[in-house]
């Protein structure tokens, strides 16, 4: 059945691969108005309704069979829907005067071509396509109510019935195959534009999304442009000065080494000795640095004890927090457990706890603290020293911001600990914050998964 069809409409429509509405409306409207020219025809002969009548329907069923065949193998152009209106205004007002006028199916007739011609005709022509009809309609009434002998009637009743009966039904097909077509294509049409649309708006997000990336990436080079800046001037800053002191102290003892006593030797060397211990510390900062800004460290997960961690890290700073007669307090329970890569960890306790020590007066406290919630080990160290102003915290982790300060001692430091920090922390899926007040101290908290890797 479907292949049925498939042909049928081949052979009303042709091959046409296209959608185009007007052109399939006006082979619509000329297909149906051949059948109904040929069984019009057919009934003309039939009930012997007049040679006239006859042949007027012929030559209509004859043009419309020209237009049809015309169009379907070419192109619907305006000069085949303008000639076919007027052939139309002609055949139409013959069938007035030949098929009973008003009393017969004219009236019908003339009002659903009216319907078709408004959709196939070029927009300019429509309007008057519009006058024309209503002249022509005008027209033939008048003639009819004033020289109603001009009409040919029908012979007998039961003609008019089955001319009006056989009419209408057609006319019904054809006015329904016709808004049936006009929105179907609406349909379609607007089937393509939801597609679009949707297309369109798969479009902007995405474009919306490559243009968050590309602010991103430029955002990013800014920052890296900025960090280079800072990392340069950490350099010059931070390696210069201690090679300008250890240079002093070098050109003094080598100029004058045979006039200071031992005691002053000892002095000059322990000094040498403790700018190169810091520098160092910083080189190694620096590198370690570097090679996870290059993804280049590859974290070791082990399952750790957090309070042995601790204990250990805090052993390691003993010693320079005695001289500082500060204690140090750990708090955590024995049997807390988390996978973490254990000597990552541990740089970062041991500048965190350093720089606790470093901003702590004398006799002071450190409090360490380690405890599970949920699934995050949170360790955190506070200090009750100098504390940090809010203007500076922000800036505490940032390469492109210089935030070196002096400890309570006159101890100096780089500013690189914290943000070697945050970026170990961040290797491990967590994060660092900071809590401070000026005057009351600092706490420092990190937050890490318990099982990582």
């Amino acid at each position: 059945m479907k292949k049925l069809i498939d042909r049928y409409k081949t052979i009303v429509f042709g091959k046409e691969d296209t959608f185009n509405v007007q052109k399939r409306i006006f082979l619509l409207i000329t297909h149906i108005s051949i059948i109904i020219g040929s069984v019009g025809l057919a009934v003309n002969i039939l009930l012997d309704l007049g040679i006239l009548l006859t042949l007027v329907t012929a030559l209509a069923l004859f043009v419309l069979l020209y237009f049809h065949i015309n169009v379907r193998n070419t192109q619907l152009e305006s000069k085949h829907s303008i000639t076919f209106f007027l052939a139309s205004v002609v055949v139409f007002s013959l069938l007035w005067f030949y098929n009973a006028g008003y009393d017969g199916n004219n009236g019908v007739l003339i009002f659903v071509y009216f319907v078709v011609f408004i959709t196939i005709l070029p927009s300019k022509y429509r309007f008057w396509g519009f006058v024309v009809y209503s002249l022509m309609i005008v027209a033939l009434v008048t003639i009819q109510y004033f020289k109603p002998e001009f009409i040919t009637l029908y012979e007998f009743e039961h003609h008019r019935f089955i001319d009006l009966a056989v009419g209408y039904f057609f006319y019904l097909i054809l006015a329904y195959v016709i808004q049936n077509t006009i929105i179907k294509n609406y349909e379609e049409d607007r089937k393509k534009i939801n597609i679009q649309n949707d297309q369109l708006n798969l479009l902007i997000a995405k474009q919306n999304d490559t243009n968050a990336k590309l602010e991103q990436s430029l955002n990013h080079v800014k920052e890296l442009n900025s960090a280079k800046d800072r990392f340069i001037t950490v350099l010059s800053h931070d390696l210069r000065s201690p090679f300008q002191g250890l240079l002093g102290i070098t050109k003094i003892l080598d100029s004058d080494y045979d006039s200071f006593s031992d005691t002053e030797k000892r002095l000059y060397i322990s000094q040498v000795n403790s700018s190169v211990e810091k520098l160092y510390s910083f080189l190694e900062e620096l590198l370690l640095w570097g090679r996870v800004q290059k993804n280049a460290v590859k974290l070791n997960y082990e399952s750790t004890i957090v309070r042995e961690l601790l204990i250990q890290t805090v052993s390691l700073i003993s010693e320079t927090a005695a001289k500082k007669k500060i204690s140090v307090e750990i708090v955590c329970d024995e049997l807390l457990t988390a996978v973490l890569d254990r000597e990552m960890i541990s740089i970062v306790l041991r500048n965190l706890i350093s720089n606790a020590v470093k901003f702590s007066t004398v006799g002071g406290k450190i409090l360490v603290t380690a405890l599970l919630e949920i699934d995050q080990i949170k360790i955190s160290i506070t200090d009750y020293g100098v504390g940090i102003s809010e203007d500076i915290i922000p800036k505490l982790f940032r390469l492109d911001e210089s935030v070196s300060t002096v400890g309570t001692d006159g101890e100096q430091g780089s500013g690189m600990g914290l943000i070697l920090c945050n970026d170990i922390v961040k290797k491990h899926n967590g994060e660092i914050s900071v809590r401070s007040k000026e005057g009351r101290g600092s706490t420092f908290k990190i937050q890490i998964p318990q099982n990582n890797g």
